[in-house]
C-alpha cells in the first residue's frame, strides 16, 4: 500500500473504521521518534460491541442492529441476550439515533397495531431464507495532512 493506505481484512463482517483519537506519547512507548513530537493521532479499526441495539422510544422498543443474531440466538433456544437501551424522550431525536427504516416510517414502529415483530422471522410466509455466501471484509484507511503558512495577526 502507499505510505498514507493502510488496509484491513477479516472474516468478520462487522469490521469497520470506529474513530480517528489523539494519543499521548506515553500511550505508544514502542514510537521511534524520528523527530520532536507535537502530537500523535490514532486511526482506529476494529469491531462494534456484539451486543444488541434497542432503542426505548413512546412506550415501544426497537430492535436496532442485531435481528437476524436474535433471531439466530431465538433458533438455538436462548431467550436472553445482552442489550444497550437507548432511551429516546422525543421523536425529533430519532433522525439522530435511529437507523434508516425507522427514521423513514417511524408510525409503522411506534404507532401502528402491529408493528414488525423478531416472531415474524419464523413465520414461514412472512420470511424468505437467502443463503450468502462468506466474504472477507476489507476497510482501507486513508489519511492526509496538510501544512499552511498563516501570517501572524496584525
Amino acid at each position: 500500500m502507499a505510505h498514507d493506505t493502510y488496509l484491513f481484512v477479516s472474516a468478520s463482517s462487522d469490521l469497520r473504521f470506529l474513530e480517528p483519537t489523539v494519543l499521548r506519547q506515553d500511550q505508544v512507548p514502542q514510537f521511534r521518534r524520528l523527530g520532536q513530537i507535537a502530537g500523535i493521532v490514532g486511526l482506529v479499526v476494529g469491531f462494534t460491541p456484539n451486543c444488541f441495539s434497542v432503542l426505548q422510544v413512546e412506550g415501544r422498543l426497537i430492535l436496532q442492529n442485531g435481528s437476524h443474531r436474535a433471531y439466530a440466538l431465538r433458533q438455538l433456544g436462548l431467550t436472553h441476550a445482552p442489550a444497550v437501551i437507548q432511551r429516546v424522550s422525543r421523536r425529533e431525536e430519532l433522525p439522530v439515533v435511529a437507523a434508516q427504516p425507522v427514521t423513514k416510517d417511524p408510525n409503522l414502529y411506534l404507532k401502528s397495531l402491529r408493528p414488525p415483530l423478531l416472531k415474524d422471522y419464523f413465520d414461514e410466509q412472512l420470511r424468505t431464507i437467502v443463503t450468502v455466501p462468506r466474504v472477507n471484509r476489507q476497510v482501507k484507511v486513508v489519511f492526509a495532512s496538510e501544512a499552511l503558512d498563516l501570517a501572524e495577526p496584525a
